[in-house]
This record gives structure tokens, sequence and C-alpha cells, in this order.
């Protein structure tokens, strides 16, 4: 064999070894692989989150034996985020974090309910119905649109179910085009939709928040280069230190026998 890769990760996922599967690794077990070229390519996916993956182009030595640990951890953080952007949007003022879309079809209030239980999204299944209340914040009184909805929300009928009930049985919804809740039978489903809402836990919120901040997404960029710094000076300081010869010796710099009198 050409080299050989010793793996670790800090979360679940599945390794691929130059277009070869090399099975599940674990956090704390880790795994050896030899490989026959000095040019290969590795990748990993996390077996809890779809779409959660890592991979890199290694450029390895003869003989080499290297130690790869698997930032599984961030890779599922960033597939997290990138899943919010694009299906998903908080509203940080209320603490609430919305589906960007409704669930496409006409629906009854009970199967709208277990419709937002049964839904995973951003990596979160912690989602609901909202209330009348909440369903009110999305309304966008100016909207030209025929649905005056806010403009992070896509939705393909009028109505969505809330969580108020009425006083003869019915349940409200919030009909957007006129901007008004009626009480309607639960059993009903033509043109009602579900848009489901989830509360964000006071530790997420605080670094919502945070990374909202114009000065916090400064300073954070500025450590981050630090960061990146600091690696290139280590790597650059590892590759100036004298290696031994084969006596045992310190091997001299050529900048140093050039410059010998």
């Amino acid at each position: 064999m050409v080299a050989t890769l010793v793996f670790t990760t800090d979360a679940p996922c599945s390794l691929t070894v130059g277009g070869a599967s090399k099975g599940s690794l674990e956090p704390g077990q880790p795994l050896e692989v030899e490989v026959d070229s000095l040019a290969i390519g590795v990748s990993a996916t996390a077996t809890d989150v779809m779409f959660a993956r890592w991979s890199v182009d290694l450029k390895l030595e003869l003989d080499e034996i290297r130690e790869i640990a698997i930032p599984m951890l961030e890779a599922i953080e960033a597939q997290r985020k990138k899943e919010i952007r694009e299906q998903a949007f908080r509203d940080l003022d209320r603490g609430l974090m919305w589906a960007r879309r409704d669930n496409a079809r006409d629906i009854s209030w009970a199967r709208a309910g277990s419709y937002c239980e049964d839904l995973t999204l951003g990596g979160f299944d912690n989602w609901q119905l909202p209330s009348l209340a909440e369903l009110e914040t999305l309304e966008a009184m100016w909207s030209i649109r025929a649905l005056k909805v806010a403009d992070q929300v896509q939705l393909t009928a009028c109505c969505l179910w809330s969580t108020t009930e009425g006083s003869d049985g019915g349940v409200f919804n919030l009909d957007f085009r006129f901007r008004r809740g009626f009480e309607v039978n639960r059993n009903l489903s033509f043109g009602l939709r579900a848009l489901c809402r989830r509360n964000i836990h006071a530790e997420e919120l605080a670094e919502a928040q945070l990374a909202a901040d114009p000065k916090e997404r400064k300073r954070r960029l500025k450590e981050k280069r630090r960061r990146l710094d600091e690696k290139k000076r280590r790597r650059a300081s590892k590759i100036s230190q004298p290696q031994n010869s084969p006596d045992g010796q310190p091997k001299e710099s050529p900048l140093n026998s050039e410059n010998r009198p």
C-alpha cells in the first residue's frame, strides 16, 4: 500500500475513500484505511442528518501515515443553516421560526396539526400550528399582491389554519385576501393550508441575535481571520524547523548553509 489514513469523527457518519465505501465511523472509534494512490478523494456523510456532507482531496507521500479528523458536527451545522436560509426564516422579535411555504394542498384542521408535528425542517422537529395572533404577524398591510402576506412566505391558497378555537366549536383560520380571521368547521379543507412555526429556544435565539448584529458579524470575521493567520504561522514554523539527518543530527537549513562563512 502507498499510504495509511487514520480517521476520527465528532459525529456518526459513513465514510468513502477514493469512491469506495469504508462503512460507518463513530466518535471515539478511529478507523484505519490503507490507500494505493498518492492523490485521493475522501468524503463523509452524516448518519442522522440528511445532506450533511464533508469532503476533501488529499495529496499524500509514499509510506505516509496521516491522521484526519472529520469535522462532521461543523458540516451538520452548515447544512442546518443552509436549510434554514432556504426553507425557513426567523422572527427574532417574537422568538419564532416560520416555514417559508405551506403544505401546498387542501387540509383539515386535525391533519394540519399532525402535518406540523411530523415536520422536520432545518434540522428541527418541534414545529407546530400557529395561533391566530401569530398568523397576524405575517400580514403585509400595504402589499400589492392578492394575498397580503409577508414577502418571506409563499402561499398556495388564501387561508391558513390556526390553533385558536371559536365559540361555536369551530376553529379560526386567517384569510390573507382580507387580512381577517374566520371561524369555520374544523372538518373543512377546501382552500385551507398549514403553515408551521416553532419556538426558538433561548440559547438559539441569543446566538441568532448576535449573528444579526453588524458589530458581532465584524468581530467574528476578524476572529476567523486571526485563526487562519495563526494556522498559517504554525504551518510555516513547522516547515522551517530543522529535520534530523540519518545519523540523528539536525539537518542544517539551506539558508543557514548558504550564509555560513
